[in-house]
């Protein structure tokens, strides 16, 4: 019974692996005659983009958003690693003042 529990721990701990695989071995298992059953991205024009001005028009309209999304991946990032230094530090017995942490970041 415990080969079973520890072979489902690996397993868990493996799952990303396994799901992609799986994909994979089902993608190639479905793919008949050319026509792919998934198609992830489309079809991409060979060879390099010309560069023009909408290029730089099409970013300068979204940078607004583009930061704002920075920021909160930033401030996702931060706490998630408050997270898992307070998870250690409750495993390891010792104290994680969070006040000193934001502090640090001038927040």
């Amino acid at each position: 019974m415990y080969y079973f529990w520890r072979s489902l721990w690996y397993l868990g701990l493996m799952r990303n692996i396994v799901v992609v695989l799986a994909a994979a071995l089902l993608d190639y298992c479905l793919y008949l005659d050319d026509d792919t059953p998934f198609i992830v991205i489309g079809y991409i024009k060979p060879g390099l983009q010309t560069l023009d001005i909408s290029v730089f028009q099409k970013f300068h309209d979204q940078w607004a958003s583009l930061l704002l999304d920075g920021l909160v991946i930033a401030l996702i990032g931060l706490l998630e690693g408050l997270a898992i230094a307070k998870s250690f530090s409750k495993k390891n017995n010792y104290e994680i003042n969070n006040s000193k942490r934001w502090s640090r970041w001038d927040m």
